[in-house]
This record gives structure tokens, C-alpha cells and sequence, in this order.
């Protein structure tokens, strides 16, 4: 399996996941736990595809079996059926590192903002809606990965694109680094 394909499919699931879940319910102890706990995983796959070196992909994908096995309520939407120990990684480098930046500091971000007393829902949402999109760089059509989830990718372009119009007045200055011919 292409560990970029397996590593991109999973961060798309789970901050689609937690986009859905965080606009439809009441922020309550519980949920907070849980969302900080899904971002922590979902900010280690990113250093695993940002950092080239896939060695860490096994502790990572332990991680996020562990929280699915714990949270249904996370566990629901990745469907993985295979023994992760037994997968042949195979590794073809990154292609899109200005994306994988940009999901690096904006998870940071969110991380940040759902461990803080008082959450900013909208703040929270924002970003979610904002990251969603940059990881379908890495789907497509007939892909080997996971959780099988067989999407059609899109551009690294349409990615920044959709993540940009996504973003408030505020988010598009934080992250202008990342967006220079916008």
C-alpha cells in the first residue's frame, strides 16, 4: 500500500468526521475529550506523511485504532479492516508538501482552539470546513488504501482554492504563506 494514499484518506475521514460532528452538537466534557484526543491523532499521521520518513506510520495507525476502538463515536467512520502489522509499506515520497504545511499549522491551530476554556465553535468550525478538502490531494479512483474508500482526488491547486474561499478575513492573513498567488 502506498503509505501517502493510506496516510491522506485518513486525515480525510477524520476531519470530515469531525466537521460533521462538531456543527450538529452540543460541546459537552465528553465530545472535547474526544476531539482533542481525534486532533492529536490526526496532527501525528500529518507529521508522518510531512516528515518522509515512514518509519512512525505503525505507532501513528495504533494510535487511531486505539481511540476507534475506545470512541464508537470516532470508530464509525474509519472502516479498517486489516492487520496494520502485517502491511507492506510502500513509499514514494511527498508530492504535495506545501499542502501537508498548511494542514500542519491549521490542525495546530484547531488543536488549539478546542483546548482552550471557552471554544469558539464557529472559530473551530471555520477551520474544519477550511481543512476538509487538502487531503483529497492524496485519494482516487481504485486506490489501495485502508479504509477502501475509493474518492476522486483533486488538484493540490483546487485544494488551496477550496481551503482559501473556506477561510475568514483573519485566516486568510495567517495563513498567506501558504497561498501566494492568491
Amino acid at each position: 500500500m502506498n503509505t501517502q494514499d493510506v496516510l491522506g484518506e485518513l486525515l480525510y475521514i477524520g476531519i470530515v468526521a469531525e466537521k460533521g460532528r462538531c456543527y450538529g452538537r452540543l460541546w459537552n466534557i465528553k465530545y472535547r475529550y474526544i476531539i482533542r484526543k481525534h486532533i492529536e491523532v490526526l496532527i501525528d499521521l500529518n507529521d508522518v506523511l510531512l516528515s518522509d520518513n515512514y518509519v512512525n506510520i505503525n505507532n501513528a495507525l495504533h494510535k487511531l485504532t486505539f481511540l476507534c476502538e475506545k470512541y464508537s463515536e470516532i470508530g464509525k467512520f474509519y472502516n479498517i479492516s486489516l492487520n496494520i502489522d502485517a502491511i507492506q509499506w510502500d513509499s514514494q515520497g511527498n508530492n504535495y508538501i506545501n499542502v501537508c504545511q498548511l494542514m500542519k499549522k491549521m490542525l495546530e491551530d484547531l488543536q488549539y482552539e478546542v483546548s482552550k476554556i471557552v471554544i469558539n465553535n464557529n472559530e473551530v468550525y471555520s477551520l474544519l470546513c477550511s481543512l476538509h478538502n487538502l487531503p483529497r490531494v492524496f485519494l482516487g479512483k481504485d486506490k489501495k488504501t485502508l479504509c477502501k474508500l475509493n474518492q476522486h482526488s483533486i488538484t493540490e491547486e483546487e485544494a488551496l482554492t477550496y481551503a482559501y474561499d473556506n477561510m475568514n478575513k483573519g485566516e486568510r492573513i495567517k495563513y498567506s504563506i501558504f497561498f501566494p498567488d492568491f
